[in-house]
């Protein structure tokens, strides 16, 4: 990881970009997060092929038009990219979304939170073997503390109980979340995309290898579709996944990687497991002490991340990040 804020020598511009990447990745962490509650229940009736093929079947569309709107029609263009978008939407969308729910179905949910909190240290191991950019101490102390708090968290303040937790389909949620590390380092590898465009081009090939799997486990006899009375009882909760977890959190997800660098954008992962915990609470659940300590313990370390990039000088952003130098973007494929 690398730090959040500019440095002190930063331009107006550059900071006004960083806050925003900051609010976008706290929006998609905040919607995720949140996720957890709406979609109970709706594994029952919906198996997670076909969920993952309504979502981002759907999300597709407004993907497709909003891009359009912002960038003409030309931007639907994969221009040489089809492939590799295959394989960064496949495993951003098919391979995350069919190996957490699957690993759910023989699991609990607070294990895929611990794979999440896992996330951000899963990025930085990459980008370090793969950029050769090792994070500095600060920033993987904070990491490293972000993880232990949402460890308190999803425990509820007894370590000793992970030995329990963890079990079978543990496997599956762990390599669901090392996808969505590939499809994070995405903005990465094709810089002259903006954020909008390299979303919706990764949805739009990341469609193949989703129906291609969804179509495969129901001739498998793994995968039933659901029928239209089983989609009018869980509208409201399609329309959630849709909308705000597949379109809006996704979308805000890219830009947040692409302004503040995928090591940054990481971190921010580690709130997912506290939102989860917060919607809890306001349903009426009341937590213990070391669960309020562990949720206190993962802002913290976002906060003190971000003050410590203010004390350093203004990096060279794209390097800092573990990005590799940028090319001009095209006219029409402006963030």
């Amino acid at each position: 990881m690398v730090d959040t804020a500019p440095g002190p020598g930063a331009s107006r511009t550059e900071r006004t970009g960083a806050a925003t990447g900051v609010l976008a990745a706290l929006f998609s962490v905040i919607v995720w997060g949140a996720m957890f509650r709406v979609s109970a229940g709706m594994l029952d009736a919906i198996d997670p092929f076909h969920l993952t093929l309504i979502r981002y079947g759907t999300a597709a569309v407004p993907f497709a038009a909003l891009l359009v709107w912002r960038e003409g029609w030309s931007a639907l263009r994969f221009e040489g990219r089809f492939a590799r978008l295959v394989l960064l939407g496949g495993a951003g969308f098919a391979g995350f979304n069919f190996l957490v729910y699957l690993g759910l179905q023989s699991s609990r949910p607070q294990n895929a939170a611990i794979m999440m909190a896992i996330f951000p240290l899963l990025t930085s191991v990459v980008v370090w073997f793969r950029f050769r950019h090792r994070p500095s101490r600060a920033t993987t102390v904070a990491g490293l503390a972000a993880v232990a708090g949402a460890l308190l968290v999803i425990t509820r303040g007894d370590l000793s109980s992970l030995v329990d937790i963890l079990g079978r389909g543990d496997v599956l949620i762990l390599a669901g979340v090392l996808c969505w590390v590939v499809y994070t380092m995405g903005p990465a590898d094709l810089p002259d995309l903006s954020p909008l465009r390299y979303t919706t081009l990764a949805v739009l090939a990341g469609l193949l290898p989703v129906a291609a799997g969804t179509a495969a486990a129901t001739w498998a006899g793994l995968a039933t579709t659901p029928g239209g009375g089983e989609l009018r009882a869980h509208w409201a909760q399609l329309l959630y996944m849709v909308l705000l977890a597949a379109v809006l959190a996704t979308r805000s997800w890219s830009s947040a990687s692409r302004t503040l660098g995928p090591q940054n954008t990481a971190l921010f992962m580690n709130l997912v497991p506290v939102v989860a915990f917060t919607v809890e609470i306001a349903l009426g659940y009341r937590p213990g002490p070391l669960e309020i300590g562990g949720g206190l313990l993962v802002l913290s370390a976002l906060l003190i991340h971000n003050l410590h990039g203010r004390r350093q000088p203004n990096p060279q952003v794209t390097m800092e990040q573990g990005h590799p130098p940028r090319r001009n973007p095209s006219p029409r494929s402006r963030p």
